[in-house]
């Protein structure tokens, strides 16, 4: 499967929802991506990857059964370090910490990641939310 993975990977499309837990309010959330900012993952062969860019989301929120519509720009994220992909799990490097990424589907083309459990590619909301999907498809480039 790493041989699969090798090259620059373009991200075209993520999902999201969960739950927000702010202390006297909790509210459930969706995110879907409407932009994108040259948002890549490159993987080489020596096992290093680097990823960079940012996105745009449409974000709903439900609070008291009432929805609020909002656009958000996530901002730039840049990593990079090692990576190791075991069974259908990838591993990437990032500072200190070891992400663990579900892959859902890979193909020559395609790969569609599930990173509900990195807290690097959620951008730290775990102490805020519990993400229950976080679904990431990118497009081989």
């Amino acid at each position: 499967m790493t041989n699969k993975i090798n090259g620059t990977w373009k991200v075209s499309d993520i999902y999201c929802r969960g739950i927000m837990d702010l202390g006297t309010v909790n509210y459930e959330f969706v995110g879907q991506s409407i932009g994108f900012d040259n948002y890549t993952f490159n993987f080489s062969k020596g096992g290093t990857y680097k990823l960079s860019g940012s996105y745009t989301a449409a974000i709903t929120t439900i609070i008291d059964g009432q929805q609020n519509e909002s656009q958000e720009e996530i901002p730039f994220a840049s990593a990079s370090g090692f990576y190791a992909i075991e069974r259908n799990t990838l591993f990437l490097e990032t500072d200190d910490e070891i992400q663990e990424i579900d892959i859902v589907e890979i193909s020559s083309d395609q790969l569609v990641l599930n990173a509900s459990g990195s807290s690097f590619l959620t951008r730290g909301m775990g102490d805020l939310a519990n993400v229950e999907v976080m679904d990431i498809t990118l497009e081989k480039q």
